[in-house]
């Protein structure tokens, strides 16, 4: 039977096959190194469709990265 008092651990597995005993949880009921933030899409359909819902299309989104990309190039490429 459990206590009220018991206190929650984050329980996740680690490397070396114990389970993690940090108390500090967070959302999800693990701590902050086993309750990751989800890194967004991986495909090119799922990159699509999170930039529809930001209201631009993905090749717009591609196109301003690319321009990012170019003039901070250019920038650190100065003598």
């Amino acid at each position: 039977m459990t206590s009220h008092f018991q206190k929650l651990e984050c329980g996740a597995k680690t490397r070396n096959g114990t389970s993690c005993d940090s108390q500090e949880l967070g959302r999800g009921g693990r701590c902050r190194l086993h309750g990751g933030l989800s890194t967004g899409p991986k495909t090119i359909e799922g990159r699509r469709r999170s930039a529809l819902n930001i209201g631009k299309s993905y090749d717009d989104l591609l196109a301003e990265k690319q321009k990012r990309q170019f003039r901070h190039q250019y920038a650190h490429a100065r003598v």
